[in-house]
């Protein structure tokens, strides 16, 4: 249930994106789930892994998935990194990407408060 309302929530926010124009957000949305559905069954094989190390009750399953969380694009870029960087490369980005955001924090406040 939680990944539908998740979907609806994103395909609600690619419609406000389109403006409204509903063949583009139609497209937005088949290229989202689709883009999801890849995303979760290509960590499948992580997720099932970490069940049974939690022993989590497979009821008979095989494997196991997580839609909601497991499906969305970040969850690529973490185990992605993850599989091809060891855990200091992914904590240089990291910083990277904090310092990043205080410099562009910085600048945009000093250029709000010329425009006031």
């Amino acid at each position: 249930m939680m990944y539908y309302i998740e979907q609806f929530v994103r395909n609600s926010i690619i419609g406000a994106v389109f403006r409204g124009d509903i063949f583009r957000t139609i497209i937005g949305g088949i290229v989202n789930i689709v883009a999801s559905l890849y995303i979760a069954s290509w960590v499948a094989p992580l997720v099932t892994q970490s069940a049974k190390a939690a022993h989590f009750a497979m009821q008979g399953n095989s494997s196991i998935s997580v839609l909601s969380d497991g499906g969305v694009w970040t969850t690529w870029v973490i185990v992605g990194l993850g599989k091809i960087m060891s855990w200091g490369g992914i904590g240089i980005i990291g910083i990277v990407t904090l310092a990043i955001m205080v410099w562009y924090n910085k600048f945009r406040s000093k250029k709000l408060v010329k425009v006031n």
